[in-house]
Formats: structure tokens, C-alpha cells, sequence
């Protein structure tokens, strides 16, 4: 909720049209533009560190958001140049920017932490994991003949707007249109569409109603997840992921990403993504399948490896060259998350009887998050102190 504050605030600051540039560091800048009641956000983060800020902006206020899927599409990816620009416009409104200027950067200050704190991995217990393994059929039916995909789209903007970003003719074997479209989707959809469909993969399926109540994205994942099996080969394959995100990982631990991920089948593209202290993986899966022939070319993901497969934990280690250092964590695949998982078919259950397992709270996350909205709660609280104090100057 805190992070809602930045939209509020500048839904609320006026009813002029004002624009207002904040760089944050030297390659992440913010631009916002608002004119009462209605506002865009634009960022420069090729690191894509920053998408959580965006995307909760736009999970708050939908119909504020842009409804122009191009404007979507790019918010994370405006030419330096351009935000550069804005810059300057915005100079010459220092004075009507200073309260929204202060406001976010003591806002980023208190975030940061959390933004950039290392991410412990493990099995990720509240992932969406169903592999629809004893109700693949009723669940295609239900999505392209019983109006979930309609009624799913209908209902999120980013999902609508990611399903028409691009056409593509070509069919899976054994699979129809729906799946290639899903494969498009994902492919073309953008990075804050990706960043917000994965991160409810990631935590919507702890237990049957929350699965049912907020996964908004069930067609999707079904569509992605049955694609992903048709196209799946007999070999496993050794791909790459370079990232700045910073990783922690115990070796023989099993652990899986519990979204789906993208990854490069070559090793030096991987490195070009990662700066000093990022992460390189080395992963050795059997799910991994090539986006390239009917996602048509995505040019942002090569190959995807399934939010269900299980890895060991093989090797970390610290890698340095002329270039820069970084650490790399092999990871070689162990299995697929258990078929018979209570989990498995939620739409669907094979027993009355069954219970759903209670939601799990990975070690340590209630009292990160504790920590964190504590000291966003005073920040806040300061911030305004400070915009107020501004004022009667």
C-alpha cells in the first residue's frame, strides 16, 4: 500500500498538467506526468529493478493507467535520450516539481533496501504449480470453449494488451491457436506484464482460495504450461540467465524458480546481462523449450524453463575476468514438482473430501516485510513533515 502513495500523490497534487524527472541513479530515471486526474509513468531501468514500483501503479488504478498498449509495452525501455530530455523540460518547473521530487526520493530511500536485498532461494511453497496432469482436457475445454480466456481478458487491461500485441499464424503440434497466442503473449506482452503475471504465479497458489479468488491469470498459465509440454523434447539442455538481481543459494539444497524464466542457450549473451556482483546461472534443464519458432521471434526471450521443475543446487561460486566479476550458480535439474501434488487441479478436485495445505510464508519474509513497512510507515511520515515544512517556506 505504501508504494500507492506515489500514484495518490500525484493524482492529487493539482490541476495543471505538470511534468517532473527524477533520475535515481546514474542509469534509472523516473518521469512523471499528471494533469489531475489522469497521469504516465515512464522509466529508464534497463536493469528492470525498478518494474515493481510500475506495476503496482498500474494494479491500483487500471483505468488510470494508460489504455495505449504501445505506451505499456515500453515504459521500460524510453532511450536515455528522451527521458534526457524531459529532464530539461522539467527544469523549468523546479519550483512546481520540488514537493513530488522530494517525496519519491525519500520514498526510493526507504524502498531500496528491500528492492536490492538478496533473494534466498528455495522452493518457492506458494507458487502456482499445477501441471493440470489428471484434468488437462476438461481444463482446455474450460478455457477455449467455457469463456475463462474471455472472461480473464475482459477483465485485466495488461492481459488484453499483451494478447493482442502481436499476431502469429503458426501451430504446435497437437496444440491450437489458443497456445500459440499464449506463447505470443508472454513473448511480446512486455516486461511489466511479465513482471506482474509472474509475480502472481509466484505467490496465488498457496492453497485452493487464493488460487480461486486472485489468480486472475488461469488461462494463461494453463495455455503457457500445456504449450510448454507439447513442446517439450526427450533431452535436457544446459541454458544461461544473467541477471543483477542478487541471489543467495545453499549448495544441495533443491530449488526452483516457481515462475516461468526466461533464459539464453548461450553463455556470453548471458554475461553481457550481468554488471559487477550480479548473478549468472548455469542451468541445466529438462523443461526448457525454444520461445524463438512460435512466440514469432520474440526478441526479449529465447527459451522458457517451467515455474515446476525442482533443481539441485550444484555449485556457487565467484567468477572474475578482464571485464568485471560476478557469481555464478549452477543448477542441475532434479525433477518436476509432484504430479500427485494436493495442488494439482484446483479447478477441478478429484476428492470432496480433500483439503487445500494451508498457505506457507517462506522463512524469514513476515519479518523482512515487517521491517520494511515499519520503516517505510516513519519515512512516509517524515516525508510529509518535509513537503509541508517546504511549503510554508
Amino acid at each position: 500500500m505504501i508504494l500507492c502513495l506515489v500514484c495518490y500523490f500525484l493524482l492529487q497534487s493539482g490541476g495543471r498538467k505538470r511534468s517532473c524527472s527524477v533520475k535515481i541513479r546514474a542509469s534509472v530515471s523516473f518521469h512523471f506526468w499528471s494533469s489531475g486526474s489522469e497521469w504516465k509513468i515512464f522509466a529508464n531501468d534497463p536493469e528492470e529493478r525498478h518494474t515493481d514500483i510500475l506495476s503496482f501503479c498500474y494494479l491500483v488504478y487500471p483505468r488510470r493507467a494508460p489504455h495505449d498498449s504501445e505506451d505499456r509495452s515500453h515504459l521500460l525501455s524510453i532511450p536515455h535520450s528522451l527521458v534526457t530530455r524531459t529532464h530539461k523540460a522539467a527544469v523549468a518547473e523546479k519550483m512546481q516539481c520540488q514537493r513530488e521530487k522530494i517525496f519519491i526520493l525519500i520514498l526510493f530511500a526507504a524502498l531500496s533496501h528491500r528492492v536490492t536485498q538478496a533473494k534466498v532461494m528455495d522452493m518457492v511453497p506458494n507458487a502456482v504449480d499445477d501441471q493440470y496432469t489428471h484434468c488437462r482436457v476438461q481444463m482446455l475445454k474450460k478455457v477455449v470453449e467455457g469463456g475463462l480466456l474471455e472472461e480473464e481478458l475482459k477483465g485485466s487491461i495488461e492481459y488484453s494488451s499483451a494478447w493482442g500485441a502481436k499476431q502469429c499464424t503458426k501451430l504446435i503440434p497437437g496444440g491450437v491457436k489458443q497456445h500459440t497466442a499464449a506463447l505470443v503473449a508472454y513473448g511480446h506482452g512486455g516486461n511489466v506484464f511479465r513482471k506482474i503475471f509472474n509475480n502472481a504465479v509466484e505467490t496465488q497458489g498457496g492453497n485452493v482460495n487464493v488460487y480461486n479468488r486472485e489468480f486472475r491469470f488461469k488461462s494463461l498459465h494453463f495455455l503457457l504450461m500445456d504449450a510448454m509440454r507439447l513442446l517439450k523434447t526427450e533431452k535436457c539442455q544446459t541454458v544461461f540467465r544473467g541477471t543483477n538481481q542478487e541471489y543467495e543459494a545453499e549448495v544441495g539444497s533443491e530449488v526452483r524458480f516457481g515462475r516461468f524464466t526466461s533464459t539464453r542457450a548461450k553463455r556470453s549473451n548471458s554475461e553481457e546481462d550481468v554488471s559487477d556482483n550480479g548473478i549468472l546461472f548455469n542451468i541445466t534443464s529438462c523443461t526448457v523449450v525454444n520461445m524463438d519458432e512460435y512466440s514469432c521471434f520474440s526478441e526479449s526471450i529465447d527459451q522458457l524453463i517451467s515455474p515446476a521443475e525442482v533443481f539441485r543446487v550444484a555449485e556457487v561460486k565467484n567468477v572474475r575476468n578482464t571485464d568485471h566479476k560476478h557469481r555464478e550458480i549452477v543448477l542441475t535439474s532434479s525433477r518436476t514438482h509432484s504430479i500427485d501434488s494436493i495442488r494439482d487441479c484446483y479447478l477441478f478436485p478429484r476428492s470432496p473430501t480433500s483439503t487445500s495445505p494451508p498457505s506457507i510464508t517462506p522463512k524469514g519474509s513476515s519479518t523482512q516485510w515487517l521491517g520494511s513497512s515499519l520503516s517505510v510507515l516513519v519515512v512516509v511520515s517524515l516525508s510529509i513533515s518535509l513537503i509541508t515544512r517546504t511549503d510554508r517556506l
